[in-house]
């Protein structure tokens, strides 16, 4: 029988993050505008940058380098702290993000090595994360938007589980999806991602629990099969945070009996419908 996970073992890593210093260019192709992000536990560091020669001399043009912005992923190996271990996963989001194409994840470009790095290249998407649309002041939240969230969402995953084989998310949350000035959604971060189910619908279990509290479907938590609802359960509790307006981080004190979302102890105020809500 499974144990159930201490929900302390999926807390974000509290040491400090070590100060990033951005290269100015990176194997000449891409010059390197500035840091988006870090993670310290995992060794990686986001950057945005912009091709500095869309079009080899040597090749047809690409129209995947043809836009201004990509997003560059540094995943360190060699510097203090970092190992090899997880090559085997960022090997696999490698492979899966090849496979997609759907307008709603942003296009896999290539990949880059140094000598301490590996480096995944994607275009470039001008949004905000639902998080952080989340926790601006005053936040534009109706059920209008949570509807049409919902539905590209939806869209997106029925796309991802069409593949051969299916491949499941595994962390969706506000962090990993992108909402556009003009109502764009974008499903991002594939690194929990794989392609785990069978013929009868269930998926292996993991050697490894892997995901976010409060968005891990109980199957998840129990390191159990997957199947492809699983990323239902994720979707949930991101249009949940939606409409109260809370904080992801908040959404693990909610878990109850059987892994149930309870919104009320939280004392988490539903949003208005809004304009177009019907």
């Amino acid at each position: 029988m499974n144990e159930i996970p201490d929900p302390a073992d999926f807390s974000p890593a509290s040491e400090p993050i070590p100060p990033v210093i951005a290269p100015p260019t990176l194997a000449g192709r891409y010059q390197i505008d500035r840091i988006l992000g870090t993670n310290a536990t995992g060794g990686r560091v986001t950057y945005l940058a912009h091709p500095c020669n869309p079009h080899q001399p040597d090749s047809k043009p690409d129209p995947k380098l043809e836009p201004s912005k990509v997003v560059i992923k540094e995943f360190q190996f060699a510097q203090t702290g970092g190992n090899w271990q997880g090559y085997d996963a960022i090997a696999r989001e490698f492979e899966i993000l090849q496979a997609i194409d759907h307008s709603g994840i942003p296009s896999y470009i290539e990949q880059l090595e140094t000598d301490h790095a590996i480096y995944l290249v994607q275009t470039y998407k001008d949004a905000p994360t639902l998080a952080q649309r989340i926790t601006a002041p005053n936040p534009a939240i109706d059920l209008a938007t949570a509807r049409q969230i919902a539905i590209d969402l939806l869209e997106i995953l029925v796309y991802l589980q069409s593949r051969t084989p299916p491949i499941l998310h595994r962390d969706l949350k506000p962090e990993n999806i992108l909402l556009s000035d003009i109502g764009e959604i974008f499903l991002v971060d594939f690194g929990f991602a794989r392609r785990g189910v069978s013929g009868t619908g269930e998926g292996t279990a993991s050697s490894l629990v892997r995901g976010t509290m409060g968005f891990m479907a109980p199957e998840q938590i129990l390191n159990r099969p997957l199947t492809t609802a699983t990323d239902l359960y994720g979707l949930g509790a991101t249009l949940v945070c939606w409409l109260t307006g809370t904080p992801s981080d908040c959404v693990g004190d909610w878990i109850g009996t059987g892994f149930r979302l309870e919104v009320d102890r939280a004392g988490a105020t539903v949003a208005s419908p809004g304009a177009g809500s019907g």
